[in-house]
């Protein structure tokens, strides 16, 4: 990732990566003011399948734990107001969390929040976009925005370890679809 600038990220105040900066396009941004923290993780990765294909796989969240190695679990439909439970592994803990879906165009977007224990805590916002490059090429944009009271708190301890299982679970997509 070249050439950020400050009109993208108005509130940038520091990015934490393996090598404490920006590194391709996979990257944690701790951001905000001291009212209001935002944090993100980015990923993108280059998948030479068409997205349908990928659309198909990244929705049918019964088969996550087949190749998924972030999130290793989840049961639910890509449908707008649906909950689902997810299971995610970050080191030697899974964790379990019911975020709802908001948003869905098929063959390009979804997302789904999720809280712990309750809004306003530590609350995330995960999306996958699927760009189409050409018939059988889609650039996967996959990140998460958090927010919360112990968001940047939380990130600090496990942000860069989940940055990582965001590339991996991108990794097994593109290995899945191609496959």
């Amino acid at each position: 990732m070249t050439g950020i600038s400050q009109n993208f990220f108005p509130n940038k105040t520091d990015f934490l990566t393996k090598d404490n900066e920006p590194k391709g396009a996979d990257y944690l941004l701790l951001s905000g003011t001291t009212n209001d923290t935002l944090m993100k993780i980015r990923t993108e990765i280059i998948i030479n399948a068409s997205k349908e294909k990928v659309w198909d796989i990244l929705t049918d969240f019964g088969n996550y734990s087949s190749w998924n190695p972030f999130i290793i679990h989840s049961k639910g439909q890509a449908v707008v107001g649906t909950k689902l439970t997810n299971t995610m592994k970050n080191s030697d803990k899974d964790m379990t969390f019911k975020p709802t879906i908001l948003k869905v165009e098929t063959y390009r977007y979804f997302d789904w929040l999720g809280s712990l224990w309750f809004k306003g805590v530590f609350d995330g916002h995960h999306y996958f976009e699927i760009e189409e490059i050409n018939s059988n090429q889609v650039k996967l944009n996959h990140g998460e925005n958090f927010s919360g009271i112990l968001s940047k708190m939380i990130l600090k301890k496990i942000g860069e370890e989940t940055r990582g299982n965001f590339v991996k679970m991108n990794m097994a997509l593109k290995e899945k679809a191609e496959g």
